[in-house]
């Protein structure tokens, strides 16, 4: 069963910039998230995933989310998540203002810790590793800005815009 997310949009400057990175991969034949054409898809920072995000969950965290919005944050180290194939990204280090909404909205849904992360791929088999490596890194922006608040709801495919 796929699991519902609240996630942070970015700002058009970020977004763009997350968009560079995909088509760098891209441009060196290394799978990518700008492969995926569905209409919902763009760059984004979940906050959390569930099977289900209750209406009272997505409300809680418009209320607590909103006046921090829009949120600065920096852009860390491009990282490396799986056994293979690999998830590429980027690390994303928030404000202690957003890490604690973000870890007590997370305490009713998830146990896992919360590694703040933009995806650049999910399909990077170890041969490509390194190259997928480089060419992240080159195009890493330093900073990003998240502006919104979203609702992904993957068995009815939508998006639902809360801030």
């Amino acid at each position: 069963m796929p699991f519902s997310s609240l996630d942070l949009s970015l700002d058009p400057a970020t977004d763009e910039a997350v968009r560079t990175g995909w088509r760098t991969l891209e441009q060196l034949e290394i799978p990518s998230e700008g492969r995926r054409t569905s209409s919902t898809h763009r760059p984004h920072l979940t906050l959390l995933s569930a099977p289900t995000v209750t209406p009272e969950l997505s409300q809680r965290a418009a209320h607590e989310l909103g006046p921090l919005l829009p949120v600065r944050f920096t852009v860390g180290a491009t990282v490396v998540f799986g056994r293979g194939p690999f998830v590429v990204a980027y690390l994303v280090v928030p404000d202690r203002a957003l890490r604690d909404v973000v870890t007590d909205l997370r305490s009713d849904v998830e146990d896992g810790a919360w590694v703040p992360h933009l995806t650049l791929s999910r399909k990077v088999p170890v041969t490509r590793l390194n190259d997928a490596l480089c060419a992240a890194e080159t195009a890493r922006p330093d900073a990003g800005v998240a502006d919104s608040l979203r609702h992904w709801d993957p068995t009815c495919r939508t998006v639902t815009s809360l801030i």
